[in-house]
């Protein structure tokens, strides 16, 4: 959802003439070109809900071991999956800064395929940089993509 938010935030920037970002950094997003190829998530009964957040192997098991935790965070979960499954992507020119997408190889919902089309959304350059594991690479590739974020952040600022 983060990518999404900051995407369209750079495009509202630019509709009221503010300033724009310097480069965009996305992780994990399919371009938001790309139609969605899966069913909502957002509205299942809770058990079906559960399971799909469960599946994604993001979630810290405490969610699932407290009822408590559950209905506390269950509603903000699922505004959420409300963001991102029901997006409607409107075209509008590329945005004049250039775009880094990260991604798992591994990772079903934003798959490889569906990261390329965020090149369409800049005319500044596009830079995609694949890590080994699924939806939640950060995690698992902690160091790997801190090391890799800190040198593209790093390059960013020293670009005149």
């Amino acid at each position: 959802m983060g990518a999404l938010l900051s995407f369209e935030l750079a495009r509202e920037l630019r509709r009221r003439n503010y300033t724009t970002p310097v480069r965009l950094f996305l992780s994990a997003c399919r371009a938001p070109n790309v139609v969605r190829s899966v069913p909502s998530t957002f509205n299942l009964p809770v058990q079906e809900f559960m399971a799909k957040i469960e599946k994604l192997k993001g979630t810290p098991k405490e969610f699932f071991e407290f009822p408590e935790l559950q209905n506390a965070l269950l509603p903000l979960l699922r505004a959420d999956f409300e963001i991102t499954d029901t997006y409607e992507y409107l075209a509008e020119s590329p945005l004049a800064c250039p775009i880094t997408v990260y991604g798992g190889e591994q990772d079903e919902l934003a798959t490889v395929k569906s990261l390329a089309p965020w090149e369409l959304q800049t005319s500044a350059g596009y830079d995609t940089r694949l890590f080994s594991g699924d939806h939640f690479f950060i995690q698992s590739q902690k160091t790997e993509f801190v090391r890799i974020l800190r040198q593209d952040l790093l390059h960013t600022l020293s670009v005149p």
